[in-house]
């Protein structure tokens, strides 16, 4: 019981306070689910943000993976109503004036201070969950997956570069996966 009292607070706090979309939630959860609480370890946490990138709305998603492992269908539920709920709230509490406030320099001056940070925050937990998805799978340990790293290093090739549909290279990876770590 105190597990899913603490998941809801952890996916109210990351609903109400995260900026830039589902990405700026990751470092919250990431602090509270991996570090804090030791629910899920590095890799759980990272398969549910790559759950969650194959669905609608990725980060939600992963909040339901997190909750499904915390407290199985009842902490899904709470994990979600969680992450869903503030912005809900927000949305229909303050929609009808964002057009007044929209030119309000105080507000523009706190949005332009809260998006490097966020971007911050993510690159950090981006890193982090770098170096677990390059670790070897058999051992978890550091130790470079070269495969993966080349996979990794080709995607960002060919969406940078080459422009092509994300969509297409993370179908092409988990094929390629399949394979190579079925063999």
């Amino acid at each position: 019981m105190r597990d899913l009292l603490l998941l809801a607070v952890t996916c109210l706090k990351a609903g109400t306070l995260a900026f830039g979309a589902g990405m700026g939630m990751i470092p919250m959860l990431y602090a509270d689910v991996v570090v804090r609480y030791g629910w899920l370890s590095e890799r759980e946490f990272l398969d549910g943000v790559a759950l969650g990138h194959v669905t609608p709305g990725p980060v939600m998603v992963a909040a339901t993976f997190v909750g499904w492992k915390v407290g199985g269908l009842v902490g899904a539920v709470v994990a979600t109503l969680g992450i869903f709920a503030p912005s809900t709230v927000l949305t229909i509490l303050v929609g009808w004036q964002l057009a007044r406030v929209r030119d309000n320099p105080w507000l523009k001056g706190f949005l332009a201070g809260v998006q490097p940070a966020i971007v911050g925050l993510v690159a950090a937990v981006v890193i982090q969950l770098g170096r677990t998805a390059l670790a070897a799978p058999a051992t978890g340990a550091f130790k470079v997956d070269f495969f993966a790293a080349g996979l990794c290093l080709a995607a960002l090739v060919l969406i940078t570069k080459f422009k092509l549909d994300a969509a297409l290279v993370i179908l092409a990876g988990g094929v390629l996966g399949l394979v190579w770590y079925s063999m």
